[in-house]
């Protein structure tokens, strides 16, 4: 999980330093473990269209990298 936050951090870093926007998604999985937030929320933003570019595949939504937590209420 460290691994995994540190390449996230970078990842952002790199993007928000260079201007690029690369098409990196992270899996249901991922998002709950950086946001702190059930499998299920993550779920439940995505099918209202909270969660901007998601894309579901198969049974597992796929988020951009770059997505903003949506603010609740």
């Amino acid at each position: 999980m460290v691994l995994f936050l540190y390449r996230y951090i970078i990842y952002v870093w790199l993007s928000i330093m260079k201007g690029l926007v690369l098409l990196e998604y992270l899996t249901t999985s991922e998002v709950v473990e950086v946001w702190n937030i059930t499998r299920r929320r993550v779920s439940v933003l995505c099918k209202e269209g909270r969660m901007d570019g998601a894309v579901l595949k198969g049974k597992t939504w796929l988020i951009p990298a770059d997505t903003v937590k949506p603010e609740d209420g």
